[in-house]
This record gives structure tokens, C-alpha cells and sequence, in this order.
């Protein structure tokens, strides 16, 4: 999976949101908002990732295991997939 480039990173009044520009603004009218562990694995997801990658890479990075982290890192990438801010790879997936 990767991320979707019609969807930037801001800070707007102190909060880190995804803001959808071009043709993703029109689809989702609205800003999806990420904590630093969000902020992590958007940043990680500028190249094509597998989940497992990425639950690696969050493991390592926070310092915990990768069967504590699974289910908070699968709710992150469905909220993504549903506004259209990651495609996946469906051949990666499998």
C-alpha cells in the first residue's frame, strides 16, 4: 500500500490532519487528524509498504510488540483506505 499524493500533511492549529486536495477534496470534504504515531506511518508510507512492514517498522520505532501494536495499526489503515487517503496493492495483500 501507499499513500494517496492528493492528500498533504498540515499543521493547523496545532493538530497534524491529512487535508485531501484535487480530486480526493471532492470525494472527502473534510481533514483526517494523526497523532505522532499517525504522523510515523504516513511518513512511512511514502513508498510502497505491506502492513507487515509497517507493523514492523511501528514496533521498532515505539518500542513495542508487533501483536500489541496489530490491531490499532489495522484500524489506522482501514480509516485510511475508507477516505481514499491509501491505495492498497492487491497482490501484496495476499
Amino acid at each position: 500500500m501507499k499513500r494517496n499524493s492528493d492528500f498533504i500533511l498540515k499543521t493547523v492549529a496545532g493538530r497534524t490532519v491529512l487535508v485531501p486536495v484535487g480530486q480526493a477534496a471532492a470525494k472527502f470534504p473534510g481533514m483526517v487528524s494523526l497523532n505522532k504515531t499517525g504522523v510515523y506511518l504516513w511518513e512511512c508510507l511514502e513508498s510502497e509498504q505491506g502492513q507487515e512492514g509497517l507493523l514492523q517498522a511501528l514496533a521498532r520505532r515505539f518500542e513495542v510488540e508487533a501483536n500489541e501494536a496489530r490491531t490499532d495499526l489495522d484500524v489506522f489503515l482501514r480509516r485510511l483506505q475508507i477516505v481514499g487517503a491509501i491505495c492498497s496493492n492487491e497482490k501484496e495483500e495476499k
